[in-house]
C-alpha cells in the first residue's frame, strides 16, 4: 500500500494566490525576537479575464489553469510539490507515522460473498496489497483459489479492477478495469474453469454496473458512444445509453435497449428479477439520490419498455419481484424508508401496498433489503448498531436474526431465492468492548435461526483500543 503523503492539485490551487514571491523555498525570517518558518509560495501568473454574470463583472485571472496541458502549469505543479515535500522531509515524526500507519493498515480482510451456481466469489486482503485480489471456491466448504490479482495488471499499478459480476451459472466472470483513475471502463469476460478470457471486449462504458442474463447469453452495461476529434479523458459525456451485449459478439452487434434522446444529462442502470421476466431500469441524474424507474417484460420479444416512475421525486430501489409485483425500498413519505409492493397492471398510488411500515417497531431506518425465499432480510439501523430482521411478504416479522456481536452490517446479498441456498451472507463489523474492529462474514439459513462463521481475520490488529463498557441511554434534546 503507497503511503505517499505528497499533496494533491486539489488542495494546491487555492494557495496560487497566497503569495506572489518567485521563491520555492523556505525562509527564515526574524519577527519579534523569534526566529519563524515562513513558506515562499511559488508564483502563479495571471491573466486578463473577466466575466460578466447578472451585470457583476467577476475577475478570473487563474482561468488558464483550466487547460490542463499548459505547460506553464505543470512546472507551477512541480513547484509547489517541492516546497510541500521539502517540508514534510522536515517533519521529525514522518517516518514515525508512517511505519504506525502501515502497521495499522497490516490486517486481513474478506470481501462479502456472493453466489452463483455452486460456486462462492469473493475478494481477500492479506493486510498491505493495493488491490484486493478474487477468489472463487465450490461451495462452502471447497478450496478457495485465485481467480485474478488486479495487482497484476499493470506493472506501475495505474490500472485497476473496478468492478466484476459472475454470470448467474457462476461460469462465466464479467470484469471492468479504470486505467489512471478514469471512469471509463473496458469490460471483459474470464472463463472461471479455466482462468482464461474470451475474445469480448466492451469499451467505452462508464458509470455501469455489470447485469447479466438469467440464461448467460449476455450482460447489460451502461456507455457513451465513442468521443471523436478530442481527448476522451477530457470530452463532455452526454446521452448515456443502456446497451445488451451477448457473448462471443462484437460490440458494434450490441443491443440499444434505452436511451432518452432528450435527456442528455440522465444516466440509466439495470437490474433483472431473479424468475428473469423482468428488466428493471433505473434513471439518475447527477449527484441526486431520487432516482426514475421502467421496466421491460423480457417474456415478451416485442415488449416497450415502461415508464413506472419518470418524475425524480422519491427514491426507489428495487429488491424483488414476484411475478408482475415490484417490491421497492422507498422513502416517499417514509423519512426512514419503507418498503412497497407495486402491482405493475395497478400502479396508481391507491393501490400500493405496504409491506414494510416506516420505522416499523421502532427499529430506525431501514437501510437496505433483500428479498429471499419468498422472505425479506431487512437492515436497520437502530442506536447506532444493525438490526437485522426477517420479514414475510404478508409483512410479518418472523424473527430476527441473531448477530455474533455489536456492529454494523455492510452487504446483504442473497445466496439464491431457491430453497436449495436459502440464506445470506452478510459482513459484520464486530465491535468488542476489550478487543478491537473485527471484520467477519456470517452465512444466517433460514430453515434454523442460527448465523454461522465463515470467516474472520487470521491476526489480531496491531491496536488495542482501552477498555470501555457499551451501554444504551437515551437523551431529550433541548
Amino acid at each position: 500500500m503507497r503511503l505517499n503523503l505528497a499533496f494533491s492539485l486539489a488542495l494546491l490551487l487555492p494557495l496560487a494566490a497566497c503569495d506572489q514571491t518567485s521563491s520555492n523555498t523556505v525562509a527564515k525570517a526574524e519577527a519579534d525576537g523569534k526566529t519563524e518558518s515562513v513558506w515562499s509560495y511559488p508564483t502563479a501568473r495571471t491573466v486578463e479575464q473577466t466575466d460578466e454574470y447578472f451585470g457583476v463583472k467577476v475577475a478570473d485571472p487563474y482561468r488558464w489553469m483550466e487547460n490542463l496541458d499548459d505547460p506553464d502549469l505543470a512546472t507551477w505543479v512541480g513547484a509547489q510539490n517541492n516546497l510541500v515535500q521539502q517540508h514534510l522531509a522536515e517533519a521529525p515524526a514522518r517516518e514515525w507515522i508512517k511505519n504506525r500507519l502501515g502497521e495499522l493498515w497490516d490486517f486481513e480482510r474478506f470481501g462479502v460473498p456472493s453466489v452463483h451456481g455452486s460456486r462462492y466469489f469473493y475478494t481477500q486482503n492479506t493486510g498491505l496489497q493495493n488491490q484486493s485480489p478474487v477468489f472463487v471456491q465450490d461451495g462452502l466448504d471447497g478450496e478457495a483459489r485465485l481467480l485474478m490479482d488486479p495487482n497484476q495488471l499493470s506493472a506501475d499499478g495505474t490500472v485497476s479492477l473496478a468492478d466484476f459480476e459472475a454470470s448467474p451459472d457462476g461460469t462465466l466472470f464479467a470484469w471492468s478495469t479504470s486505467d489512471g483513475g478514469s471512469d471509463w471502463r473496458v469490460i471483459r469476460v474470464r472463463d472461471v474453469a479455466t482462468g482464461k478470457d474470451l475474445d469480448d471486449r466492451i469499451e467505452w462504458a462508464k458509470f455501469t454496473g455489470i447485469t447479466w442474463a438469467k440464461d448467460n447469453s449476455g450482460f447489460y452495461y451502461s456507455g457513451y458512444d465513442k468521443p471523436e476529434g478530442e481527448d476522451e479523458l477530457k470530452a463532455v459525456n452526454r446521452f448515456q445509453k443502456l446497451w445488451f451485449h451477448k457473448l462471443g459478439t462484437a460490440q458494434k452487434d450490441d443491443v440499444l435497449v434505452f436511451e432518452r434522446k432528450d435527456q442528455p444529462e440522465w444516466g440509466f442502470g439495470a437490474s433483472i428479477s431473479d424468475d428473469g421476466r423482468l428488466l428493471v431500469i433505473t434513471g439518475s441524474q447527477g449527484t441526486d439520490e431520487r432516482n426514475r424507474l421502467w421496466i421491460k417484460d423480457l417474456s415478451k420479444p416485442d415488449a416497450e419498455v415502461e415508464g413506472v416512475f419518470e418524475e425524480l421525486v422519491a427514491t426507489w430501489d428495487f429488491v424483488g419481484s414476484r411475478e408482475r409485483t415490484l417490491f421497492l425500498r422507498t422513502d416517499d413519505n417514509a423519512s426512514q424508508y419503507r418498503l412497497i409492493a407495486l402491482d405493475l397492471d395497478s400502479p396508481a398510488r391507491e393501490n400500493w401496498r405496504e409491506v414494510i411500515p416506516s420505522g416499523l417497531n421502532d427499529r430506525g431506518t431501514l437501510r437496505e433489503v433483500s428479498h429471499v425465499n419468498g422472505q425479506f432480510i431487512a437492515s436497520y439501523l437502530m442506536d447506532a448498531r444493525s438490526v437485522v430482521v426477517v420479514i414475510g411478504e404478508d409483512g410479518e416479522t418472523v424473527r430476527e436474526i441473531d448477530m455474533p456481536g455489536i456492529g454494523a452490517t455492510t452487504d446483504l446479498p442473497a445466496a439464491s431465492t431457491t430453497p436449495r441456498h436459502s440464506s445470506i451472507s452478510p459482513v459484520l463489523r464486530n465491535r468488542k468492548p476489550s478487543s478491537v474492529t473485527t471484520p467477519c462474514r456470517a452465512r444466517s439459513a433460514f430453515k434454523t435461526p442460527k448465523s454461522t462463521l465463515i470467516r474472520q481475520t487470521s491476526r489480531p490488529l496491531r491496536f488495542v483500543p482501552p477498555a470501555r463498557t457499551a451501554r444504551k441511554s437515551r437523551c431529550s434534546s433541548r
